[in-house]
């Protein structure tokens, strides 16, 4: 896409090309955290717990982070990963039941089968949901950023990651975490405020 301002249009000290990472993150201690070898059901209480203390000035998160046995964040557990667990859960569902399908014929009183099985899954996949593993739903995480990079330098690691956070580390720690949508509520208000 090409850029609309010209050459005078880019005051950057009013733009604030350079404001940092640690200006918008979350610690780790703002941020929900579970073991890897916990459950869903685990993973889930903390994330409704999360969601009842996330700070005003920052959008909600939708993901929980993970940390292995010796205390590193290792992944995320968030919206698409559980997503991804059900659907595979439920694909070993049906899977399971296929010798039923196969012998049963689309038709008449036989339909009412069907609705039953896929309710039946429902609450047999949440049931299920409960004992999965984290280690075994969640989405490994490598892309992190330093804490003293630029939002600007923050925008173009989520554009090329297709991620909706990334793990900030100073030192090669992980400290916090940033989320896109925090960076992108701040690009819109320098947006808004240049009119």
């Amino acid at each position: 896409m090409k850029s609309t301002l010209s050459n005078n249009d880019h005051d950057y000290t009013t733009m604030e090309r350079h404001k940092k990472v640690k200006d918008l993150m979350l610690s780790l201690d703002e941020f929900g955290i579970v073991d890897s070898d916990a459950t869903m059901m685990d993973a889930l209480r903390v994330f409704r717990e999360l969601q009842e203390h996330v700070p005003s000035s920052h959008n909600p998160q939708h993901a929980v982070l993970v940390r292995d046995r010796q205390g590193k964040i290792v992944g995320k557990l968030g919206q698409f990963a559980i997503s991804k667990a059900f659907i595979e859960e439920d694909h070993y569902l049906i899977n399971s039941h296929n010798d039923r399908i196969n012998n049963t014929n689309i038709c008449g009183e036989n339909i009412r089968f069907y609705v039953e099985l896929i309710h039946e899954n429902i609450n047999l996949i949440c049931q299920h949901m409960r004992k999965i593993k984290v280690k075994d739903a969640m989405i490994p995480e490598t892309a992190s950023i330093d804490v003293n990079a630029t939002l600007f330098k923050a925008l173009g690691e989520f554009v090329n990651t297709r991620s909706l956070s990334l793990l900030v580390s100073y030192g090669g720690e992980v400290i916090g975490l940033l989320l896109l949508a925090d960076v992108v509520d701040e690009l819109s208000e320098y947006i808004l405020r240049s009119v």
